[in-house]
């Protein structure tokens, strides 16, 4: 099963390395997860020749290790404007330990990857409303775009477990500002109001015990498919 999820995270980075359609954004005041909504990240100047990128792996928030970390291929130095790919770990991990399982397929594809770490054990989301984390990850989009010159056409959001729960949620309250969200073996299908309508790709072994497949990712596809 990790080798098949090897091989479809790979085939999702070359995609997520081109462009796609924007949805009609449909916001909704009555949204409870209001919070949920990221501002839009600011439009990055089309340069004509790539800027100069320090490749590897950095924490993004001096001092603060432990808060987020971003990986940025040697590749992304040939990009004017790369894509960007936010990562949210499973439930007791972290974005440092998360974020290395994506870096050999990030080699291969340019793309910049960023990993925060939640606030708590999981993220906000799995115990009440959106706040602290969404919060976080403004923080962290904001400072990786304005540090690589991201492509804001080009930002997806993926994620394991209760990453993939959290991931579904909160692309589809920014549809309009993740282009792709893909979910691997998500546990909840949280009821949001969404903007935009991003593709999306969901992953999960058949043999799986701690989130069994027919009871979380083969109800969510139709529900999604309907939505």
């Amino acid at each position: 099963m990790r080798r098949t999820t090897s091989a479809l995270a790979c085939a999702l980075l070359w995609a997520l390395s081109a462009c796609s359609p924007r949805a009609p954004e449909s916001a909704n005041q009555g949204d409870p997860w209001i919070r949920g909504r990221l501002a839009a990240l600011p439009e990055t100047k089309n340069n004509s020749a790539p800027r100069k990128v320090s490749s590897g792996l950095f924490p993004v928030f001096a001092g603060k290790p432990d808060d987020a970390w971003v990986y940025a291929p040697a590749s992304a130095a040939k990009k004017a404007n790369p894509p960007l790919l936010l990562l949210l770990h499973g439930a007791g991990g972290s974005g440092s330990r998360f974020i290395t399982r994506f870096t050999d397929l990030a080699d291969q594809t340019g793309i910049i990857l960023v990993a925060p770490k939640s606030a708590g054990v999981t993220w906000d989301a799995m115990n009440g409303p959106i706040g602290v984390d969404v919060e976080k990850i403004h923080k962290v989009l904001s400072m990786t775009s304005d540090s690589y010159g991201i492509d804001p056409a080009r930002v997806s959001v993926a994620g394991f477990s209760d990453g993939a729960t959290y991931a579904l949620a909160l692309g589809r309250l920014n549809g309009t500002l993740f282009r792709n969200i893909v979910a691997f073996s998500p546990g909840i299908l949280i009821p949001v109001a969404p903007r935009g309508s991003p593709p999306i790709f969901i992953s999960h072994g058949t043999l799986d015990t701690i989130l069994p497949i027919d009871i979380t990712s083969r109800r969510f596809v139709p529900e999604l498919k309907r939505e």
